[in-house]
């Protein structure tokens, strides 16, 4: 009911300030009279506003189709889908036009009432709106860089630009948690612990000199996999083996080294231990050079070269290798740009739950780069990475169920995927977050609360919520103006 008497507010507060002498009176879909004039009367009638009681339209004909309520605008308008599974795509009848009114609401008009409503401010859906009139939901956004600036809807998601300095703490690559048959598949290494009597066992082999105990316990200590995680003793053990020349153990301590500020130990120590492991044939130690390589950490930045190693670590199947692999081919980031070779790669690392993948796999889908455009896919992908608790897929499953894109529309789910990531400080939730509670879809309309999340996204660099700060204003709300 907000949007609709927002609606109809700015649209009598236009019409009047440049009404003729001869004007129409007609009451709009929430009851509001305004004047309008009589050349622009047949399309809005067409829309579903009617004669005010006891008048006639002066001039006007009745529309010559039923009046239509005006379709809630979306937060992001975009031309209509294709239609893809699990999704029904509304098409609107052949003969009307769609406009967009100065609030920012779609109309459905006849295609000869287009001309002057355009000249009344009115502009054509397919066209660009200025920003200032409405709240836009921006596109999706693609991790590992929850800062990145949004992906637009026709181009690839980004990988993350090569870094020369030192590892800050959101550039570390911290160790993932590995398959539960990855030791298994090491020649000689023991099965992952499952008891304390498994791990003394490891513990006492490898105090006898056993190097592949010592990783198989310095593995069970660093996860988790039988008591709580514990960094600093699953290094010693990685220390014990990697200096036995044992090239996983010297792989998972560079990993810990970089990762991990609760163990001793610097990017210098770090890249000999990846490069020895990578040379070895370890496809961690070769995704942990390939990372050096990229990244410029203890060594020139050699982006071509890292993506060499990447290839080999890949093609072993590390998942994280995958990962940025197909980031790289979607930039065309030392590799030439090929979304297919992209969709190949993160499907695999998907496919293995890395939930990074996952959600860059997600934009593919949605998008329509390297496969075809298919947004039940892509709310697919998003759900399995947000149900890993990652905040970019949280905020682009609410984008699709805030725009009814491959899920049926609801405000309110939008709402709660929004707000859990935007506990993770992803810039555009916040901004979408906002754009509910402005508009009180979903959650209690707040607008104080609504300029609050914008202010807090645009000081994050979300350039669409200081837009959105700039509108409420320019439309008299001072707490947006601070």
């Amino acid at each position: 009911m907000y949007r609709v008497v927002l609606m109809g507010t700015v649209v009598g507060a236009f019409f009047l300030a440049n009404a003729p002498a001869q004007a129409a009176c007609l009451v709009d879909p929430a009851g509001n009279r305004i004047q309008v004039p009589d050349a622009n009367a047949s399309a809005l009638l067409s829309a579903g506003f009617q004669p005010c009681p006891g008048e006639e339209a002066t001039g006007v004909e009745p529309p010559s189709t039923p009046a239509q309520t005006p379709a809630p605008p979306t937060a992001d308008p975009a031309p209509a889908p294709p239609v893809v599974e699990d999704e029904a795509v509304p098409v609107a009848p052949a003969e009307l036009a769609c406009v967009v009114d100065p609030s920012g609401r779609e109309l459905r008009v006849s295609p000869s009432d287009v001309p002057g409503l355009e000249r009344a401010g009115f502009v054509p859906c397919e066209q660009e709106t200025d920003g200032s009139a409405q709240a836009a939901v921006p596109e999706p956004i693609v991790e590992p860089v929850p800062e990145a600036d949004p992906v637009a809807e026709s181009q690839a998601p980004a990988a993350p630009e090569p870094q020369s300095a030192s590892p800050s703490e959101d550039q570390r690559e911290a160790a993932p948690v590995r398959p539960a048959t990855e030791v298994a598949a090491l020649p000689s290494a023991p099965a992952a612990p499952t008891s304390t009597d498994d791990l003394a066992a490891l513990e006492t082999a490898a105090e006898a000199g056993d190097m592949d105990a010592a990783l198989a316990l310095g593995e069970a200590l660093e996860f988790g996999s039988v008591g709580d995680p514990d960094a600093v003793a699953a290094a010693e053990w990685y220390r014990i083996a990697a200096d036995a020349g044992q090239p996983r153990a010297q792989a998972r301590l560079a990993a810990l080294y970089l990762g991990n500020d609760a163990v001793d130990g610097d990017v210098s120590t770090a890249l000999d231990l990846s490069r020895a492991a990578a040379e070895a044939g370890d496809p961690i130690g070769q995704r942990q050079y390939a990372l050096h390589l990229e990244n410029g950490w203890g060594v020139d930045p050699d982006i071509e070269e890292a993506m060499t190693w990447y290839t080999q670590s890949a093609e072993a199947g590390d998942a994280v290798a995958q990962r940025r692999l197909g980031d790289a081919y979607s930039a065309g980031i030392g590799v030439p740009m090929d979304y297919l070779e992209a969709v190949q790669w993160l499907t695999a690392a998907a496919d293995q739950g890395d939930a990074i993948a996952q959600n860059n796999l997600g934009v593919h889908y949605e998008v329509g780069s390297g496969v075809e455009q298919n947004y039940a896919r892509a709310v697919r992908w998003y759900r399995q990475a947000a149900d890993q608790a990652n905040g970019a897929a949280q905020s682009n499953l609410g984008r699709a169920y805030l725009n009814g894109r491959g899920v049926p529309r609801n405000p309110g789910e939008a709402a709660r995927l929004f707000a859990l990531a935007a506990e993770q400080d992803i810039p555009t939730a916040i901004n979408n977050l906002g754009w509910l509670h402005e508009t009180g879809e979903g959650v209690d309309l707040d607008l104080d609360r609504a300029i609050s999340l914008y202010r807090r996204a645009s000081e994050a660099g979300q350039s669409t919520a200081q837009d959105n700060l700039d509108r409420l204003c320019q439309r008299g709300e001072q707490a947006a103006c601070e």
